[in-house]
């Protein structure tokens, strides 16, 4: 990757951090900036372009709504530099011809600018979604374990990493037909959805099989999380009358995975070790050695929330 487009993406990061506010002072900064070079430049040389560069800045990161305030400060500053340029017209209304055409190519732009990012973003959440249960798919749920991995090596903190498979699910397509495999699916990521905390990630790796991540989540919070999903999933499925069952593979790492693609091989591992050992069965593997013994601060009952 060359210097520019590490220097672009750092420039577009930081500016996505930055609150609409913010955004919009630096925004109005850069048209004072352009409208004192307007004007210093005279009626000869004409860069009313360049208002289009905080325009278009502003639309992008901090939203339409702003985008419209800096266009019409633009063509406002356009207009009060072409007053004090001095430049002559052959009729006084063909100046505030001119504003009204600026103002409506800054509208035309900013407009235009917010369309292609809510596009944009919209393209992008559902690359990283999966169609059928509305979680994260495949994809997203690497990049946001990639995350963690890289958080959990510069704090030293634990993860924890769950994969998830549905027992003798073919039947239940066997026997009630695809759509009723289909709402099953998504029963079950409601129930894991309504079962996590506010940190952890849940997603479907495809067909039948979903992942958990359990962020600064050491082996006795693992095991106190993962028996209760899965509490709540055979209490859900049961009150549908779906006959499944669940294989879980659960590994703690105390030092952090190489990558993910660790993380998911040896959770799988363990998730085909429940299987093969009858089923309706978790495996839980904790990968280093704590340091110190973890807190205990779990309730006694699945229904009863954690004090975190």
């Amino acid at each position: 990757m060359d210097v520019k487009t590490i220097l672009l993406r750092r420039t577009a990061a930081y500016l996505a951090g930055r609150s609409k506010t913010l955004l919009t002072v630096l925004g109005g900064g850069l048209v004072l900036a352009v409208g004192i070079l307007d004007h210093l430049t005279g009626t000869e040389i004409s860069i009313a372009v360049f208002y289009l560069v905080p325009v278009a800045l502003v639309t992008w990161f901090a939203g339409r709504c702003s985008g419209l305030v800096m266009l019409a400060l633009s063509a406002m500053t356009w207009l009060i530099t072409d007053w004090t340029a001095g430049h002559v017209y052959s009729h006084p209304l063909i100046q505030y011809w001119n504003a009204a055409e600026t103002l409506g190519f800054y509208l035309a732009v900013t407009f235009t600018l917010s369309a292609v990012k809510k596009a944009l973003e919209a393209a992008q959440m559902y690359a990283r979604t999966d169609s059928l249960t509305g979680i994260s798919n495949s994809r997203a749920f690497r990049e946001v374990v990639n995350r963690e991995i890289e958080r959990a090596r510069r704090y030293s903190h634990s993860l924890s990493f769950a994969y998830i498979d549905l027992d003798d699910f073919k039947s239940v397509n066997d026997r009630f037909g695809h759509s009723v495999g289909d709402e099953l699916l998504q029963l079950v990521a409601k129930s894991m959805m309504g079962s996590i905390r506010e940190t952890d990630t849940i997603a479907r790796l495809g067909g039948d099989e979903f992942a958990i991540l359990l962020p600064e989540s050491g082996p006795q919070a693992a095991r106190y999380f993962i028996e209760r999903i899965r509490h709540t999933l055979s209490r859900d499925v049961q009150e549908h009358g779906r006959p499944v069952t669940f294989s879980m593979g659960v590994v703690t790492f105390v030092k952090p995975p190489l990558n993910v693609n660790e993380a998911i091989r040896i959770a799988d591992t363990l998730m085909y070790s429940a299987k093969n050992s009858g089923k309706n069965s978790v495996k839980f593997e904790v990968l280093g050695q704590m340091d110190a013994p973890e807190t205990s601060f779990f309730p006694a009952k699945f229904d009863e929330a954690p004090q975190l």
